[in-house]
């Protein structure tokens, strides 16, 4: 089978992920158009999102034993697209509770495009063909097309455009994923440094293990686990600042695509670097400055605000890269979507709590309370990083 190249793969990415970045505001806004309560609106975004914490792990395990990744994974985009579909003609026309439903399987299949892919093409593309560093700009460029899908169709016409919209783009990404050479799973080989042999039952289990076991998984997952668990109240905190500073609360887009924007730059310039960093010393300079970068922004006025979420995002797009790079350097083939929609479910997790502490918060100072959670959240992740190296180091003593 032919090596996975690195741009067309990203090309296919970006067109799902877009989908997946967009139908959350897309829902808000159609629901709102037709009525439908807040309070029902933040249910049906909770049903989009909160299964995954069990389904994710769940669905990394069949795709690692999928014989036919490109078919499954393009049928994954395709119930996305349904999923968006039947969402929008359902919102303030069908009973709520339908609709909830819709949304509960839609979440089980959104973590095969967010984090199974990634895993199934992690093991399909040369090595050194610098696909994780793609992939990160597949997430970046899929943030920003799908923010700026949204925007320009609601200007020209109504969020129930948006769906059409949203639904052709799944069509194309099914199509374009099916013509990806994405390779089935084969065994392990000897390149693991930990031996998870042992336990070759279900697949969940076996990523857990190894995510726990091995150093340098167990670090950096604890770091973009922590890390990520504060973006979880990006919006509230950005609408927060908008609020603060005299501006409408529409202003925080602006905020959340200067992130975008930076995470672009970010990935891209990887792309760029002869020979890449080492993972986990870059992964700790990054979350490093999108904590100064948040302090900056919960002190500083609008436009520094905006420069620094822009900086923010320079260093988030590395970030990503790196924690890709470990995981596929450090996780057998037949594990590799287990690991990554495993760790994805940790953080989706994360992110729900992160929501909650900013909407605590966010009434206090304006939006500058919620900044200082942004900010905060990359000191504990660095703190509980430093934690978890001293006491793997100890334990390593201790068996010598």
């Amino acid at each position: 089978m032919e090596a996975l190249h690195p741009l067309r793969y990203a090309v296919a990415a970006t067109l799902a992920r877009s989908v997946v970045e967009a139908a959350a505001i897309t829902f808000v806004l159609v629901g709102t158009e037709r009525g439908v309560s807040g309070e029902q609106l933040g249910v049906l975004v909770a049903c989009t999102a909160a299964p995954q914490v069990l389904t994710a792990p769940w669905l990394g395990a069949r795709l690692d034993a999928s014989r036919r990744p490109s078919a499954t994974l393009a049928t994954m985009a395709v119930v996305i697209g349904a999923g968006v579909a039947l969402i929008g003609a359902g919102l303030g026309q069908a009973p709520i509770l339908a609709v909830y439903a819709v949304a509960v399987v839609w979440s089980i299949a959104e973590p095969g495009i967010m984090g199974g892919l990634s895993g199934i093409a992690s093991r399909s593309a040369r090595p050194g063909g610098r696909l994780e560093a793609w992939d990160a700009v597949s997430y970046g460029g899929a943030a920003i097309v799908g923010q700026a899908l949204v925007a320009i169709v609601t200007l020209v016409s109504t969020a129930a455009a948006v769906i059409v919209v949203l639904v052709v783009l799944a069509v194309l990404a099914a199509l374009a994923i099916t013509r990806l050479p994405l390779r089935p799973p084969v065994p392990a080989t000897d390149a693991v440094q930990v031996d998870v042999s042992a336990d070759r039952g279900p697949a969940v289990r076996a990523a857990l293990r190894l995510m726990a076991a091995d150093r340098e998984l167990r670090s950096i997952t604890v770091l973009t686990t922590i890390s990520m668990s504060a973006f979880g109240g990006l919006a509230l905190a950005a609408v927060g600042f908008a609020r603060h500073t005299g501006r409408p609360a529409e202003s925080a887009s602006v905020l959340v695509l200067s992130l975008a924007i930076g995470a672009l730059v970010g990935s891209l310039g990887v792309t760029r670097l002869a020979s890449p960093p080492a993972p986990l010393r870059a992964a700790t300079v990054a979350v490093a400055v999108v904590g100064v970068s948040f302090a900056l922004s919960a002190i500083g006025p609008w436009w520094l605000a905006v420069a620094a979420f822009f900086v923010a995002g320079v260093a988030d797009g590395p970030l990503l890269v790196s924690t890709f790079t470990m995981r596929t350097a450090r996780t057998p083939d037949d594990l590799r979507a287990s690991v990554y929609t495993t760790a994805a479910s940790l953080k989706i997790a994360g992110t729900a709590l992160g929501a909650v502490v900013v909407g605590l918060v966010a009434d206090d100072d304006g939006g500058r309370a919620g900044m200082v959670v942004l900010a905060g959240g990359q000191a504990l992740a660095l703190v509980a990083l430093a934690v978890t190296q001293l006491v793997g180091r100890r334990a390593a003593k201790m068996k010598e």
